[in-house]
């Protein structure tokens, strides 16, 4: 039996970034448990990091955005894209009328 793996999307990695003592964040930290994320977060991240950084900046976090970031990343797998690829069109298909955000499609 295939061990069960739980999907993150870009919004609740990225929301546990900027509040690191969240219940989300204590739920990613849990080593029992196994965590995948889109390669898509990389470049979201990348994308918004002066924003993300602010929001750290503003909640008073004294931890480094990196080390934040790199504590994060140790609690989960990333999915290269060539793997969903060719599902993401229907996934936007499913998912357009909850999220208005279309990755590139």
């Amino acid at each position: 039996m295939k061990e069960k793996k739980n999907c993150l999307g870009t919004n609740v990695f990225i929301s546990s970034l900027i509040y690191p003592n969240s219940v989300v964040w204590n739920i990613i930290d849990i080593d029992d448990l196994d965590f995948l994320v889109p390669e898509l977060v990389i470049y979201e991240i990348e994308k918004y990091e002066k924003l993300i950084k602010n929001k750290i900046k503003l909640r008073g976090r004294k931890e480094a955005y990196e080390y934040l970031l790199s504590e994060l990343f140790t609690q989960v797998i990333i999915v290269p894209t060539i793997y969903y690829k060719k599902h993401i069109k229907e996934a936007y298909e499913i998912m357009k009328e909850i999220d208005e955000k279309c990755y590139g499609i």
